[in-house]
């Protein structure tokens, strides 16, 4: 058995019983803002995807962060076209911070940031993670964020939730 599978559960269960409540400060649901007025509005997009072999490499873009503290969304796809390979999280956003995905979900792909680390949010643009899939059909190869409210959640460092605008490829 490899020595780190067991440090790599922990860190993983960890992470998932803390993201709630970065994301939430608390509250009882992540996207019930605990504070009504949303603070500013953050971009999430898809960037330009790459082939190379069969693999696909899509970029998950933000712009105009102000403050980003936490940030949740999934990632929907055609079971029939791709077949989930990989993330790899920028590596900013890995410095004292959590980070979460799970590749064995059918159609759709949850994601998650939250600092951890104590200090501000993110500011600016950039790129949050590059996810890779394996391509089985590429006429089915588009992936796309899903815009369902319940699951497209950013919170800043003070607990307010943040608007979130999709662009590029969502449903």
């Amino acid at each position: 058995m490899n020595r780190f599978f067991f440090p790599r559960l922990v860190v993983l269960f960890i992470t998932v019983a803390i993201l709630p409540l970065a994301c939430s400060k608390g509250s009882s649901s992540p996207t019930a803002p605990e504070n009504p007025r949303d603070v500013s509005t953050i971009q999430l997009r898809l960037g330009i995807s790459e082939v190379q072999d069969d693999i696909l490499s899509v970029p998950v873009e933000y712009s105009e962060a102000e403050d980003l503290y936490a940030i949740s969304f999934r990632i929907g796809f055609d079971i029939t076209g791709l077949q989930p390979d990989s993330v790899e999280w920028n590596e900013t956003l890995m410095e004292d911070n959590g980070t979460f995905q799970m590749l064995d979900r059918v159609g759709f792909m949850p994601l998650a940031f939250a600092r951890f680390d104590g200090g501000t949010g993110i500011d600016g643009s950039g790129e949050l993670c590059r996810l890779k899939f394996r391509i089985l059909d590429p006429e089915k190869s588009n992936p796309w964020i899903i815009s369902d409210p319940d699951f497209l959640v950013a919170r800043n460092s003070r607990g307010d939730r943040m608007k979130i605008s999709t662009g590029g490829e969502s449903r």
